[in-house]
């Protein structure tokens, strides 16, 4: 499991679930269970990759705790299934993302979200039909258009997790930092997992004043 810290507000935890043993995984789970309000929902899927998926992404956000030394929290879901703390007395939010093998979770005092993209082959034309006319083509004129897509998309998943935000405005992300929106400010920056995978995260910067306008570093930390 790999962490990287965004200054000293955001920590993100990388895990592959080709790491682990199904078992073990599913022993350090339970071991959680008093701290996750659905802990059994991962028991609902038929397919075992998917419970491994649903279960690491817990316990990288227990591991995140630990490592910042914060009391372990229960895990809710609100009614859109967006995982939150319960009864946190200071801001702290989380955001979990899982694509193929690979699993990023990350907790932070901004209201966030985070996507992790596995880079696929798409045809062209499917593009057109995904996002708005004009991004689309502004997308299909780059020449890895491919890669440049899926960062899109995960700038717009985040963005989605982030505050709800439409998937369908019409602007393209790919290229941004910075993004004002209904009055709001927000920071996207990428994460580079490996060549196959694209990830976003995406801060809602909006109540802090000093760093609107400040670029926040990513520096790689010990793995836990």
């Amino acid at each position: 499991m790999q962490t990287l810290e965004f200054g000293e507000m955001v920590r993100v935890a990388v895990a592959d679930i080709k790491d682990f043993e199904y078992l073990n995984i599913i022993e350090i789970y339970e071991s959680y269970r008093y701290y996750i309000q659905d802990y059994d929902h991962i028991y609902k899927y038929k397919n075992i990759r998917d419970r491994i998926l649903g279960a690491l992404g817990k316990i990288l956000v227990f591991k995140s705790l630990e490592n910042i030394n914060t009391p372990l929290l229960k895990i809710s879901k609100d009614a859109k299934g967006k995982p939150f703390f319960e009864n946190v007395s200071n801001n702290l939010f989380l955001s979990i993302s899982h694509a193929k093998d690979k699993v990023v979770v990350a907790v932070s005092t901004f209201e966030l979200g985070i996507d992790i993209e596995y880079i696929n082959k798409i045809d062209f034309r499917d593009i057109k039909n995904i996002l708005p006319n004009d991004v689309a083509i502004s997308i299909l004129k780059n020449e890895n258009w491919m890669k440049t897509f899926h960062v899109e998309w995960s700038k717009r998943e985040s963005l989605y997790k982030c505050n709800n935000k439409l998937l369908s405005i019409s602007t393209e992300l790919s290229n941004k930092q910075y993004l004002y929106l209904c009055n709001k400010c927000y920071y996207f920056n990428e994460i580079f997992i490996d060549d196959q995978y694209s990830c976003s995260i995406v801060l809602d910067l909006t109540s802090d004043k000093e760093n609107n306008f400040r670029a926040i570093e990513v520096n790689s930390l010990a793995c836990i």
